[in-house]
């Protein structure tokens, strides 16, 4: 940087237009803007609490075979996994590996719906992925 360069103030409120005076002529965030956040996380959707890389299978390990799973977890009201299915082919060893972990490990803020929490469900995609 060269000596007593300051950044441009107009640059500077042009990047944060939710500030005050900075391209937003009310000064403050739309009320629309924060309802469809607040929306997003709260109703209808279970979101994740707690979640770790599954253990490798040793098997898989020493063949270094590598996997990707798409599964579809059943969730409760508490937010444990209490079902893993297959979505497409799978192979058993991984999905046996990736059922005995999500069921244990794996906790969900449980979606929601009138304020009660309720049983969903979620599609993921877990890799199975050997490093270098």
């Amino acid at each position: 940087m060269p000596l007593g360069w300051r950044p441009n103030p107009a640059w500077r409120s042009a990047a944060r237009p939710n500030r005050p005076g900075a391209g937003n002529p009310a000064g403050a965030r739309k009320p629309a803007d924060r309802k469809l956040r607040s929306r997003k996380y709260c109703c209808g959707i279970a979101s994740v609490r707690r979640r770790r890389t599954p253990p490798y299978p040793s098997s898989k390990l020493i063949t270094e075979e590598e996997a990707s799973l798409t599964l579809r977890l059943t969730i409760d009201e508490r937010g444990r996994v209490i079902a893993v299915e297959p979505v497409g082919r799978a192979d058993p060893v991984f999905l046996a590996a990736a059922r005995r972990h999500l069921l244990a490990r794996w906790r969900y803020k449980p979606a929601s719906e009138d304020g009660r929490a309720i049983a969903s469900t979620a599609v993921i995609t877990l890799r199975f992925q050997l490093d270098g």
